[in-house]
């Protein structure tokens, strides 16, 4: 038989029934956790219509709870299922790259930025370049290395002459942007190169709190199977 108390709740009493260890729903369906025991009193003299749906209420609440359990149960099983699935794909994808003599993409990275030479590798630490980041609004493939600075020029200001905001408030660049001065002095202010032949591809774009961002990025193209060795050819090639 399940418990039913008085509860004194909203300013006056109501009826209540428990339905797990600290927790109680009473007869217009709010559920009550670990109500203070000052609030509660046992009491017998329930209506015998009013107890019967408390019975209903209890027994369908542990069935719903049996239910839920089973589920949470069965998601974490699968969850796991799919976590060693995808540590098994990683290791094959692994072998997959061994069978072919190559290695996977941050590899590759990595091993081109390790034979970088020391004065690009400063040069890039001294102005806060990062190799291998997507670059933000710039075509972004697979298909090349990307060494990227970006430099936040402002926030909340909207006296940028190169960028507007919209009727929906999202703050735009200009149409015509990159041939105003005032976009190709914050370039100029913004740019710092590194010590390499290849040229930069610098632009302006805008980004939330009405902030406009300066983004300074060398692309390198990758155009044969990434092997360590044409990491290290690229790294050489890339620091002429």
């Amino acid at each position: 038989m399940a418990k039913i108390i008085k509860l004194n709740v909203y300013e006056k009493t109501v009826y209540a029934v428990q339905v797990e260890d600290n927790l109680y729903i009473d007869e217009i369906g709010i559920k009550h956790l670990s109500p203070s025991p000052e609030n509660c009193k046992n009491t017998r003299n329930v209506p015998p219509a009013l107890r019967t749906a408390f019975e209903h209420l209890a027994k369908n609440h542990a069935a719903r709870k049996k239910v839920e359990d089973k589920r949470a149960k069965f998601l974490k099983e699968i969850k796991q299922q799919l976590n060693e699935l995808e540590k098994d794909e990683c290791a094959i994808m692994k072998e997959l790259r061994d069978a072919k003599g190559v290695i996977s993409r941050d590899e590759f990275v990595d091993t081109f930025y390790e034979a970088l030479p020391d004065r690009v590798k400063n040069a890039m630490k001294q102005y806060g370049y990062s190799a291998g980041s997507t670059p933000y609004a710039l075509g972004y493939d697979n298909n090349h290395i990307y060494i990227i600075r970006n430099v936040m020029v402002s926030k909340y200001d909207k006296n940028i002459p190169y960028a507007y905001e919209e009727y929906d408030g999202n703050w735009m660049m200009c149409d015509e942007a990159e041939e105003m001065e005032a976009y190709k002095k914050d370039i100029k202010k913004n740019e710092k190169t590194l010590p390499v032949s290849m040229p930069i591809n610098s632009y302006m774009w805008t980004g939330d709190k009405f902030s406009t961002w300066y983004s300074g990025v060398y692309e390198i193209a990758i155009e044969d199977d990434m092997t360590k060795e044409y990491a290290k050819e690229l790294a050489k090639k890339f620091a002429r």
